[in-house]
């Protein structure tokens, strides 16, 4: 396929090519009882205008380490990042001094990595937990965890957890199996009072929620959405509730020709629903028979796509008595930080912000995308957004919406960690089975 990227044009002066332009927001009101939306009111958005962003220099990464193994997430700790080596072996490396401060084999070769009360916990070989010291690199504790494949581990509120075709809750302290919940295969974990399992299994694939009782282990709900297929994807813990996206069956168009999510609130404790609220833009009108993306929350909005339009409803109010934001035209949703969206195009992610019924949307971060072979990828976790071109990498601080750009040779991001202003950039190299990892420090918030 050879590397597309290097036959593209600077960003620079692509945006310079392009002028100034609106896009509209429209605000409509979902008619619920009636089954047909009311009539949309239009608001023009400006968008500023399209002169070119100043090219930043490239500047060097802290540290760049050249054995990672790909399917493990490092972590990082104060000036510290703690990773799985292509040899298996689980190394500490301090950024500043450029040195290694321990290193020992026996860990599995897709293991995250967990600091934690000066303890670092990986998955061994054979589904094994190892917790060791984290100054010293001594072992601790070793525990089997018979029967699981491919275990994923969890810290939440101080419980560890081990995830795969079952829960298991151990004691961080001396390891032992405090309860284990046979539930299902296990994609994630929350656990805001009880804890919350989203599983995904069967064919067609079924997912649903199962509630356990964090200090038993017993399964005390389920929530199951209806089949033959249908989604239940847990979204984050947002006060006493835990926020579900939930639908009844893998389409997402119902009767009536509106596409259709629903988003679910349990009670953090007892599983229980509490309230079920359906928000069904009209489809027929934009963006027929097209599937509705995970919703994305914002403190107190959620957000999410249909098509080519993007809508913002204000989760304090119920879907029908509101006249939702709709913004078409702008790009691909990504992520909403702060009352902000970020929506990417061809030639880079921009930024919408909101003032009152006016919103204005302006580049934050140039590059060239090719939707047809999916490159450059961008990569998102929590509060960081970056993307790589194979030469150069640009980092976005989603809270402070500053750029950095470091020049790294980079075939292909694979994930973003994040402690306090230490970033480390995960990226693939010409072998599969190897990965590089860049530390970066990014300007304080101030």
């Amino acid at each position: 396929m050879g590397n597309p990227l290097s036959n593209r044009r600077p960003a620079a002066r692509i945006f310079a090519l392009m002028t100034s332009s609106v896009i509209l927001l429209c605000a409509q009101h979902c008619g619920l009882l009636s089954g047909a939306p009311a009539s949309e009111q239009s608001i023009a958005v400006s968008v500023e205008s399209a002169l070119p962003l100043k090219q930043l220099p490239a500047r060097r990464a802290l540290e760049s380490i050249a054995s990672v193994m790909p399917y493990s997430v490092p972590a990082l700790d104060q000036n510290d990042i703690y990773f799985v080596s292509t040899e298996g072996r689980i190394v500490k490396r301090d950024v500043v001094a450029h040195a290694n401060r321990w290193t020992f084999g026996g860990a599995a070769p897709f293991s995250d990595v967990i600091v934690s009360n000066n303890r670092v916990y990986v998955t061994g070989p054979n589904s094994t937990i190892v917790a060791r010291d984290k100054n010293s690199g001594k072992l601790i504790w070793s525990r089997d965890i018979p029967g699981d494949g491919n275990v994923r581990l969890s810290m939440i509120r101080g419980m560890l957890f081990a995830r795969s075709e079952s829960v298991t809750r151990l004691d961080p302290v001396n390891g032992a199996v405090l309860w284990r919940a046979q539930t299902g295969r296990v994609d994630k974990v929350v656990a805001p009072a009880s804890v919350f399992a989203a599983i995904a299994e069967g064919s067609p694939i079924q997912e649903s929620i199962s509630v356990i009782d964090s200090a038993s282990g017993r399964i005390v709900a389920e929530y199951n959405p209806g089949g033959p297929a249908g989604i239940a994807r847990i979204l984050e813990a947002q006060g006493d509730a835990v926020l579900v996206h939930a639908a009844a069956t893998g389409a997402t168009i119902d009767e009536d020709g509106y596409a259709l999510t629903k988003l679910v609130w349990l009670d953090s404790v007892t599983g229980q629903m509490m309230r079920s609220w359906s928000y069904r833009p009209d489809a027929k009108s934009h963006g027929p028979d097209t599937m509705i993306a995970t919703p994305i929350i914002d403190n107190q909005t959620v957000v999410f796509q249909s098509g080519g339009s993007i809508y913002r409803y204000d989760l304090k109010k119920e879907p029908a008595s509101q006249r939702p934001f709709r913004i078409q035209g702008a790009g691909d949703l990504i992520a909403a930080r702060g009352g902000r969206l970020y929506t990417r195009t061809s030639d880079g992610l921009y930024v919408i912000e909101f003032d009152g019924q006016r919103a204005i949307r302006r580049h934050a971060l140039p590059y060239r995308y090719d939707a047809a072979l999916n490159q450059p990828a961008l990569v998102q976790a929590g509060d960081t957004i970056a993307v790589s071109d194979g030469s150069t990498i640009q980092v976005l601080d989603l809270l402070t919406n500053q750029v950095q750009r470091y020049s790294a040779p980079c075939g292909g991001l694979l994930d973003v960690v994040r402690f306090r202003s230490l970033v480390a950039l995960q990226c693939q190299r010409a072998r599969a089975s190897q990965s590089s990892a860049y530390l970066v420090r990014l300007p304080s918030r101030n």
